[in-house]
């Protein structure tokens, strides 16, 4: 090791050496280090030396301004000891000495500290000791500077050192690092200059065909020809690289004219960026694709089409697959799309829950007010009748639209299929045969019962009718954990365990465009009279307002399959859900009803003036505070509807609350009891109740809530 540095060094000084460059660079730092080496020998000495007496005087300089300060004072107050004191004082500081003068510059005391020995180089501060604003005398405080020049010294020793080290290193650099890369530089210049050319010509192509790109990358001739590809382009279109020499560029496009196009656009351009086609596999099916294509030089090719014409321009072509892109998207839509149908559905059956109202409303008031024998007795029920089939389609409406639960309890889903099952056994038809998979294992659900019986007899309702001449229906529950998966529906799900429940018929099945819009209201494939086209679209809103997704697995010819899933329950307890019944009757109390509706609220203020109650009436939210604050001592309860212009119903009962905790309200709404309804009823409202609403139901419903302590 030493060898070969001493070599390093003597090879400094050859002329023939071939580490030229070591050595010029050596000679140049030669002065730099020397400088280098200098300035800190010196300078760091000097710095110290300079800095400490520095701030020695000032130390200095502010002793001698509290000695004169405080001189006067204790020569009177000690005039025997004065001098004992400034000797205490200056025990505790690096004070030399202490030389007091009077006003005539007469030396009257001289205090040294006990450590101070003459000749020693000093720094000293004079200052003038004043009583009333007149010179009592001089105070002179000396500090030594031999401790200073010691570390002074030893610094010096250190740095010079310490720049002799840093000198030599410096010189040395080159011969340590430079000298070792010239070496390798020396040895390898020959080998790149025969390799050169060679990397020239290779590393465009190998640049651009990156073996692991997700893409596909293939470079053709403008004919079509393919000279070189990538794995991904082979995995994309299952191809055999081995039949590659047979296929053409052209056979991979669905549409010929498409291709045509893009060679258009390409040879007018030099490029075609992100075009978005659809493209053809060997086995005949479509995949839509983005390209991407560049003219470039058949130089950067070393393949043999390129030796017969070396200045013919190839086509490098990019490939991206986005099916499954374009099945998110599509995915994506359908989800916009129900939510927005959902919306509407909402909106819709809320307005005509407010016109029902009244229609049934009043049918009510004219059968109480006439006999039963008079034909008005007649009309009115057939009034009450049609309104409450009405309500029956607007209840579908809001099933949709995911309107709410009203009784959940944590159950195993196999009682229902159980219920279910036995009520198709007595209804539907001989020819088709039920059969049950029920797993004994199952997960709870925490589910409305009656939403969920009602969905699984509407399904199994639509499988009856897709086996008109008869066949097998089967129901199943498991057990399975969802991963992140989009659903026919849209809807992505989010992982966990769920309990699925799996409807099978081996009936007419569905195409696709079928299958696409079977949730959508009002859509059927029955004849015309024979369905209203809300049943699956009552279902859908069901299952996704108990967080749950629906997946329809079906062909033409094949049978049908819808499968629910439904979250795992984290309860154990079934919830118990107090039952008490009430007497119908009326009362005395004072009402105030909030409702935008002119007809419910003429209709409201009937019944209950015809039942002996006093009522008040708001056409909205903010009338409805105004009168409830100017007579919130008279107001027994408050009838408050949900949906209202100018103040919503959520923020009148949060305003109510807050000027009479104990109020009483009762929500009344077109909607069924969704989550904003749940969170008032959470928040202290006493019950809710829907729109159309029956005479006796909403008599019942106040007199309960009244009488609640």
């Amino acid at each position: 090791m030493v060898k070969l540095f001493l070599s390093r060094i003597k090879s400094l000084f050859q002329l023939r050496s071939p580490f030229r460059f070591t050595r010029v660079f050596a000679i140049k730092m030669f002065p730099l280090s020397l400088l280098v080496g200098l300035f800190i020998c010196v300078a760091i000495p000097s710095s110290y030396y300079f800095i400490r007496t520095e701030d020695l005087k000032k130390q200095a300089a502010v002793h001698a301004d509290y000695l004169a300060s405080i001189f006067k004072e204790v020569v009177e107050t000690t005039p025997e000891t004065w001098e004992k004191g400034i000797k205490s004082y200056i025990s505790r500081t690096n004070i030399a000495f202490v030389k007091i003068f009077d006003r005539n510059h007469n030396l009257v005391s001289e205090i040294s500290s006990a450590s101070f020995s003459r000749p020693s180089s000093l720094v000293t501060a004079e200052r003038e000791a004043l009583y009333a604003g007149k010179t009592y005398a001089f105070v002179l405080v000396g500090i030594s500077l031999k401790e200073t020049k010691a570390e002074t010294f030893r610094l010096l020793v250190y740095s010079s050192l310490a720049g002799t080290f840093i000198g030599i290193f410096l010189f040395l650099l080159p011969v340590l690092e430079i000298y070792q890369v010239e070496e390798k530089v020396n040895e390898s210049r020959q080998q790149l200059l025969e390799e050169q050319e060679k990397l020239k010509f290779s590393e465009e192509k190998y640049r651009a065909l990156f073996e692991f790109a997700p893409d596909g990358i293939v470079i053709s001739t403008t004919s079509g020809r393919i000279v070189s590809w990538n794995q991904s382009f082979l995995d994309m279109f299952n191809l055999d690289k081995k039949k590659i020499p047979q296929l053409n560029m052209e056979n991979l496009y669905a549409n010929p004219k498409t291709r045509n196009k893009i060679m258009a656009e390409l040879h007018k351009q030099g490029y075609v960026q992100n075009k978005e086609i659809v493209l053809k596999r060997t086995d005949g099916t479509e995949m839509p694709a983005l390209v991407s294509l560049k003219l470039i030089s058949c130089r950067l090719i070393a393949d043999e089409v390129c030796t017969e014409d070396n200045h013919q321009m190839l086509i490098e072509n990019i490939i991206r697959d986005i099916s499954e892109q374009k099945k998110i998207e599509q995915q994506l839509i359908q989800a916009q799309k129900m939510e927005s149908i959902g919306v509407l559905a909402g909106g819709v059956a809320h307005d005509f829950n407010n016109l029902l109202a009244g229609i049934l409303g009043y049918a009510n008031l004219i059968k109480v007010e006439v006999s039963e024998d008079t034909s008005l007795y007649r009309y009115a029920e057939v009034i009450e009748r049609s309104a409450t089939r009405a309500s029956e389609l607007t209840q579908k409406l809001l099933a949709f639209a995911r309107g709410g639960k009203y009784k959940v309890e944590v159950i195993n889903l196999n009682e229902i299929v159980e219920e279910v099952v036995a009520l198709l056994s007595r209804t539907i038809e001989k020819t088709i045969a039920i059969h049950r998979e029920l797993a004994s294992d199952l997960f709870l659900v925490e589910v409305d019962p009656s939403q969920m019986t009602q969905t699984l007899l509407n399904i199994c309702i639509n499988s009856r009718d897709a086996m008109p001449n008869g066949g097998t229906l089967t129901i199943k529950t498991f057990n399975t954990y969802l991963e992140e998966r989009f659903f026919p529906t849209g809807d992505r799900s989010r992982p966990g365990n769920y309990v699925a429940v799996s409807v099978s018929d081996t009936g007419t099945g569905m195409d696709e465009a079928t299958k696409q819009r079977i949730f959508e209201p009002f859509f059927t494939t029955k004849e015309k009279g024979k369905g209203t086209g809300l049943g699956l679209s009552m279902v859908y809103g069901i299952v996704r307002n108990h967080d749950g997704y629906i997946d329809v697995k079906s062909r033409l010819g094949q049978g049908t399959t819808f499968i629910i899933y439904l979250p795992a329950a984290e309860k154990k307890e079934q919830r118990q859900i107090e039952k008490e019944e009430v007497e119908i009757l009326g009362g005395s109390e004072t009402i105030l009803l909030i409702d935008d509706e002119e007809v419910v609220r003429n209709l409201v203020k009937d019944i209950l003036e015809g039942n002996g109650y006093k009522v008040l009436l708001a056409k909205d939210g903010e009338e409805g505070l105004s009168v409830y604050q100017a007579c919130k001592d008279q107001i027994n309860l408050v009838l408050l509807d949900m949906i209202m212009p100018k103040k919503s119903g959520t923020e009148v009962f949060k305003t109510l609350k807050s000027v009479n905790p104990n109020v009483k309200v009762l929500l009344v709404t077109g909607y069924s009891l969704n989550e904003q309804a749940q969170a008032i009823l959470h928040n202290g409202a006493l019950g809710f109740i829907q729109k159309p609403y029956q005479v006796k139901e909403l008599l019942k419903t106040i007199r309960k809530v009244l009488d609640k302590k």
